[in-house]
């Protein structure tokens, strides 16, 4: 069953549909209470100002309930009461507007009071709407038929003037979001002179609609509101209640019904009143009659406040407003703009943090701050950013780089608080220093705080503020055109913040005080006695120019302090990550392997504290030298593709120029260090730059130490436990012990070899706009939506493509490339794979720790970043939205699309888990953003229909979206509609067996589980020569090769069926090729004799031990291998039985010997021919735990007379125990392997 979802709250954004967090109170199945109180029934105390929804819903008994909800905190304030009472103030005088949209409340001109709109921030005002919700996490579509609503009516209506409610939009849903639509009930006039109609109030399930009541004159109002719907037994739940409004501030909340307040002439319409449509645009949208000093103040809705623009004035960081109800865009000045931040945004931090939940990147523990949320929510403005402006094109260049400078108060005087602009989720536990939970800039962490931002990039932030009063956020934006002008904008944004802080008498920072310095902290070292070890974390390589000359340290963040901490010189810093290999994702060009390395400590370079006037040209960035076992590549791009500094797989060594003032990356990106092989590096970077005015060049070099554990096979994957099996590169305590630049070794490429086997096969990494078997585009990077447009006069749905690709492609005269969706396929690369959060609110998502693969609702870089849109449709087409429904999610797991997080509610849009249909209205004019969700890999077939009521049009249509490691060419959007509920990829088959016949090799297998879809063919193979042979057969279980050169080769298989394909099988035991010649070979056996053989494979006769570590008794270094396989083959007819042993030398390495009585040895039998009774030797201890070593010979393994014949494979376990005073070094010995 599918999560009913519960639209419940009046303060929804316009792509955040919030739950209603109502806590679940007693569904008693109660009578109808009496219509109106008579004289001697006691009046119901007046429920004070606030948002409420009026809430009805039945019970098991088949009773209806009608209950008082708080649309705020979403908490019950009474159920099944006898009556309700309101006040509805003096202020809240409007007159009707003279648009015709509103012609159905009368005249215009026409006064009268209104109660609040859900668009109104005002807090002192009442706001009523109806619902059909009830409290959370109840549910009652078992109780009532299919279609079947809640109804709402009014009877005996007595007041002194008419009375009126009726359904409004959100502020979203329409450029009015006060207009009269939907249902609605009034006792006047149309301005037409005729009665006001009726359209029945009737409400679908979980539904609610914001409303707005209106009174013609003041006094004493009561009805009595009944609601009912029809049950599944055939019966009806009603339930009835009467209600009082007391309308103008003197009318006596005991006045009798229908009597009218004292006399007078009724208050000046305020700013709340429904506004007109018509006339000229206010400089202060949401205060449409109060004069501002600014030119606009900006309270309400989409802002764009950091967006840049190429104009004949060149470069310029302007703000791109989204006017309300008025359904156009303005480019606003920073010196016209103040942006309004009120109390309805004030927040408290937790009074305790805990490693779960910390908040110190805002303020201390149990702080008061405001924050304009990442998400968009009513009556606050919903502040991003923008790059996507068609005058960008104009730049060489594909990214601008934006600085933010400095926050200072009015004239230049200390900002009120601290300021911090961020994305993500609050800081978590070891994920506090996660390159996504870093913020933009922060006062706290110290400013100037700069980041490239890529062209058509729309972003979205929270924006924190500890204390009210004015800030001035500095900002800056620089840009090279292509023509190689650099060009730069810099401009100070006003922000008000708090309701104490008159935002219309603020003046706009940029007019009264000079763009302010930026001074960034000049780092001193810590001094340090040894290295310091970076195993996980956050860094900055910051480079400063003084009297000293150029120089770079490090500093270092610390999650404790939410800061940067200690600075570091780079010469004393080991960079470790263990157990680094990154799965195979985006390969390095050059590296043959998989990328060691890949989550190293996020390292950035900052280059803030050099402005460009200290400098002639760029500062240059450059490898000078390397050692260590394999290849280094350094991207300073958002991922491990470039663009890089450095590559020494490809040869790429040019210096990289860094602009001065520019910082490294993306904000929520680090440099990327790549490594072919795991081991310990040192890698010497050098920095230069030349002075103004022929000053000459200064220069600094560093000399940077990684180490990088992993397995020495590339091709391993983890095991159940996380670990990799198999030989390992383990860092050894002296490993840490000694910096490159403190004489520390790097690791020779012989300490890590390379194993032979197959290549690891990576089917799903492939490039964005790669296409699939069936002619699909495959989209896995960047920006899309799905959107609704108009084609032919229809209403359907189209994928809009501004990936880097579909911009690329796209027609002259269009924004974006636009797919249909059966043309697509989504990819989740495993990148995307994540643990559930300890965090009771993402239950939904599964067990804490299990693994998930999510694409967020914040663009990460090297992932699909898809939205939802009906930004492109006309503007009033649809005012209602576009319900857009999941009715069906096919694959190997659930699929769930929420939004929130953070300090924002979380929201479920879409969740397959239980299964009944979900639906969302998206508003018009909407561009929106959502954590994408999928437990399970494999390929998802997900049905969609969008649809609008009057009227009827509704388009269906399916999104094939494949997740983690499958193939995603394999699959066909086109067949998605044939897959079953629950099917996923097939199992891998079982290690097929390969037979070789002169210069043919045939391999054979057996069928694996299909997955629950049939098997669609087979990917079978061939690995041993410069590349794999590759061979695809139908449902066949055997294939030929033939022509194949010469040389030992093994097999893999893998199976597809109509989801996807499965990873490849093991390989087959080795079959070897001959050179293509034949030739007759005759031998003669004398099978009276036959003979005794020892032997081991030539390609896997060496033992790499990893490097050792110091025991935990602290008197030795120990470290412990396997023997490789030892093959016993006795043919002899008389079976005598045989001894096998072995013996060492002495080790050897350039530091001198070491005795080889200090390797033991637990021999062990693999495996053994039928009717064989081959038993493996005693174990021998080293001389360090008391044994003779293997210096002598020890038996392997035997088999006594008549218990010998046949083939035997023996292998032992090896312990190397080693005095602590060993000098370092790379040890080699040989063991001599004897039969007899």
């Amino acid at each position: 069953m599918f999560s009913h979802l519960r639209l419940g709250q009046t303060r929804l954004s316009a792509h955040v549909v919030v739950l209603s967090a109502v806590v679940a109170v007693g569904l008693a199945g109660l009578a109808a209470v009496p219509l109106l109180a008579s004289a001697a029934d006691p009046l119901p105390a007046q429920t004070p100002a606030g948002r409420y929804q009026l809430t009805a819903y039945p019970d098991e008994s088949g009773a209806m309930n009608m209950a008082l909800l708080d649309d705020q905190t979403a908490e019950i304030v009474t159920v099944n009461p006898d009556g309700l009472a309101f006040r509805v103030a003096s202020d809240a005088v409007t007159e009707v507007p003279a648009d015709e949209s509103y012609a159905w409340l009368g005249e215009a001109g026409a006064t009268g009071f209104t109660t609040r709109g859900a668009s109104d921030p005002a807090a002192d005002g009442l706001v009523l709407s109806f619902s059909a919700n009830g409290p959370l996490d109840y549910y009652y579509d078992h109780l009532i038929p299919a279609g079947a609503q809640v109804s709402f009516t009014a009877t005996d209506v007595v007041g002194p003037g008419a009375f009126a409610y009726y359904q409004t939009a959100m502020p979203w849903e329409n450029p009015d979001a006060d207009v009269p639509i939907g249902f609605r009930f009034g006792t006047g006039a149309q301005r037409d002179g005729t009665p006001q109609s009726t359209v029945p109030t009737e409400l679908d399930p979980y539904s609610y609609k914001p409303t707005r009541f209106r009174f013609d004159a003041a006094g004493m109002y009561c009805l009595t509101m009944t609601a009912q719907t029809p049950l599944l037994d055939g019966g009806t739940a009603a339930r009835s209640l009467s209600i009082r409004f007391a309308v103008g501030d003197t009318t006596p909340a005991d006045a009798a019904c229908g009597s009218a307040a004292p006399t007078g002439p009724l208050p000046t319409p305020s700013g709340s009143a429904e506004p007109s449509p018509t006339g000229s645009p206010s400089p202060s949208p949401s205060q449409p009659t109060d004069p501002t000093v600014a030119d606009w103040v900006v309270r309400e809705g989409h802002i764009d406040a950091i967006a840049a623009q190429l104009d004949d004035d060149g470069l310029s960081l302007r703000a791109k407003y989204d006017v309300p109800r008025e359904a156009r865009q303005a480019w606003i000045e920073y010196d016209d703009l103040v942006l309004a931040t009120p109390d309805t945004a004030r927040h408290t931090t937790p009074t305790a943090y805990s490693p779960g939940d910390d908040w110190s990147f805002i303020a201390p523990p149990g702080s008061t701050y405001w924050n304009l949320p990442l998400d968009q929510q009513a009556g606050m403005p919903w502040a991003g950013l923008s790059t996507e402006s068609p005058t960008l094109a104009a730049l060489g260049d594909n990214s601008v780089l934006w600085r933010v400078d400095a926050v200072t108060g009015p004239g230049g005087a200390a900002a009120p608080g601290e300021f911090t602009l961020w994305q993500g989720e609050p800081q978590r536990g070891q994920q506090a220093v996660d390159r996504q939970d870093l913020p933009e800039a922060s006062t706290r962490l110290g400013l100037p705080a700069a980041q490239w931002v890529p062209l058509h990039r729309h972003a979205h932030y929270n924006w924190s503020f500890t204390a009210p009063g004015v800030y001035c956020v500095a900002m800056s934006l620089r840009a090279e055109t292509s023509a190689g002008q650099r060009l730069t904008d810099s401009e100070q944004l006003t922000i008000a913040v708090g309701d104490a802080t008159d935002a219309n008498a603020v003046t706009p920072c940029g007019r009264t005080q000079p763009y302010p310095e930026a001074v960034p902290a000049s780092p001193t070292p810590v001094p340090g006695h040894g290295p310091v070890v970076l195993d996980a974390g956050v860094t900055s390589m910051v480079s400063t120019l003084d009297a000293d000359g150029l120089n770079t340290r490090l500093k270092v963040f610390d999650a404790a302090a939410a800061g940067w901490g200690a600075t570091r010189n780079l010469d004393e810093v080991i960079f470790h990550r263990p157990a680094a290999l990154s799965g195979a994702a985006h390969h390095v060009p050059g590296f043959p392997t998989p990328v060691y390395g890949w989550s190293l400590p996020a390292t950035r370079w900052d280059l803030t504290g050099i402005p460009p006037h200290q400098v002639s040209g760029d500062i240059r960035w450059s490898l000078a030298a390397l050692a260590g076992p394999g290849d280094v590549a350094l991207s300073a791009g958002e991922t491990q593709r470039g663009p890089y500094v450095f590559n020494t797989a490809t040869g790429h060594r040019d210096p990289y120029a860094l602009w001065a003032g520019s910082a490294g990356g993306a904000a929520n990106s680090a440099l990327s260090w790549s490594f072919s092989r795991p081991g310990k590096y040192c890698i010497t970077m050098k920095w230069q730059a030349d002075l103004p005015d022929g000053g000459g060049t200064v220069a600094d070099t560093r000399i940077l130490t990684f180490v990088v554990d992993g397995p020495l096979d590339p091709t391993t994957r983890r095991d159940g436990s996380g670990n990799y099996p198999g030989p390992a590169f383990r860092h050894g305590a002296h490993t840490l012990a000694t910096t490159c630049a403190q004489g520390g070794a790097a690791t020779t490429p012989e300490e890590v070899p390379l194993p032979g086997g197959p290549p690891v096969e990576t089917p799903w990494d492939v490039p964005n706009w790669s296409q699939t078997d069936s002619g699909a585009v495959i989209l896995n990077d960047g920006h899309v939506d799905v959107a609704s447009v108009h084609r032919d006069g229809e209403l359907t749905t189209r994928v809009k493509d501004t990936t880097v690709e579909g911009l690329a492609n796209k027609p002259a005269d269009e924004p974006a490339y636009w797919h249909d969706p059966s043309d697509v396929v989504l990819q989740l690369l495993p990148e995307s794979k994540m643990p559930v959060p300890d965090d009771p609110r993402y239950t939904f998502l599964g067990t804490p720790g299990s693994s998930v693969w999510r694409l967020p609702q914040t663009q990460q870089a090297g992932l699909l970043w898809p939205g939802w849109s009906t930004e492109h449709l006309e503007p009033g087409a649809y005012p209602e939205g576009i319900r857009w429904t999941l009715t069906a999610a096919r694959g190997p797991g659930h699929f769930v699309l929420y939004t929130g997080g953070g300090v924002s509610p979380i929201t479920q849009v879409f969740n397959s888990a239980d299964g009944s249909p979900d639906h969302y209205t998206i508003p018009p004019a909407t561009h929106a953003h959502g954590n994408w969700v999928f437990t399970a890999e494999g390929v998802y077939c997900l049905d969609f229909e969008r649809a609008v009521g009057e009227p009827s049009q509704a388009h269906s249509f399916t999104l094939a979206v494949a997740v983690g490691e499958t193939d995603p060419r394999l699959v066909d959007p086109s067949r998605c509609v044939d897959a079953g509920p629950g099917r996923t990829v097939p199992e891998p088959p079982n290690a097929p067996a390969a037979d070789a016949r002169g210069d043919a090799v045939t391999v054979t297998w057996t069928a694996p589980a299909d997955g629950g879809s049939p098997i669609t063919g087979y990917t079978v193979r061939l690995h041993g020569g410069q590349s794999p042979l590759v061979q695809e057969t139908t449902a066949q279980t055997t294939a030929t090769f033939t022509r194949v050169p010469a040389g030992t080769y093994t097999a893999t298989v893998a199976a597809s069926n109509m989801i996807g394909t499965s990873t490849s099988s093991a390989p087959s035991p080795p079959v070897v090729v001959g050179s293509g010649t034949s030739q007759q070979i005759i031998v003669a056996l004398d099978p009276a004799h036959g003979g005794l053989l020892i032997s081991v494979d030539p390609d896997d006769r060496q033992v790499v031990l990893p490097e050792a570590v110091l025991a935990p008794s602290g008197d030795r270094w120990q470290a412990a291998g396997q023997l490789r396989p030892v093959t016993v083959t006795d043919t002899r007819t008389t079976a005598p039985g045989w001894n096998a042993s072995g013996q060492v030398g002495d080790f050897t390495s350039a530091s001198g010997p070491v005795s080889g009585t200090y390797l033991g040895w637990t021999p062990r039998v693999l495996t053994q021919a039928p009717g064989q009774g081959v038993t493996p030797g005693p174990a021998v201890s080293g001389a360090l735990s008391g044994g003779a070593g293997l210096t002598a010979g020890s038996v392997l393994g035997s088999a006594s007379s008549g218990a010998g014949r046949g083939s035997a494979k023996l292998t032992a376990d090896l312990q190397l125990e080693l005095p602590t005073d060993t000098a370092s070094g790379t040890y080699t010995a040989t063991v001599t392997l004897t039969a007899i």
